[in-house]
């Protein structure tokens, strides 16, 4: 099964250019590592779908948990989407949605920064 965590959409409305974090579930559970999947579509479904190819399985998006959406797309629109979202049970009801200034795409490929501590005062502060 491959679980999508993350979605991004970019284009236009009708013509979207979809980008999915996603893990493919295995038995092994060292084997859940994230990749980034890139489709095209009229929907946010549809461009979902396109990634069939590349991965020869469906997306399941239920445990989906952020839409990231390029100010782009929101200056051009972005009712169509959130009828989508609101209206098709394959998204659920607490995904959270962002407006990236830069592309959906490439905010997706950044690589969280992890770093250790150095100080406990900070450690402390974090904690609180």
């Amino acid at each position: 099964m491959t679980v999508v965590i993350g979605l991004g959409a970019d284009g236009a409305p009708q013509a979207y250019s979809v980008t999915a974090e996603a893990i493919q579930l295995s038995h092994n559970a060292e084997d859940g590592e994230s990749v980034l999947l890139h489709g095209q579509g009229e929907t946010l479904s549809d461009g979902l779908d396109d990634t069939v190819s590349i991965t020869g399985r469906t997306l399941h998006c239920n445990h989906a948990q952020i839409l990231v959406v390029s100010r782009d797309l929101a200056e051009k629109g972005i009712e169509p989407l959130l009828l989508e979202l609101l209206t098709h049970s394959r998204y659920p009801a607490s995904l959270q949605m962002a407006v990236s200034k830069c592309a959906a795409a490439q905010l997706l490929e950044t690589k969280p920064v992890v770093g250790d501590l150095g100080s406990t005062e900070l450690e402390k502060l974090i904690c609180q």
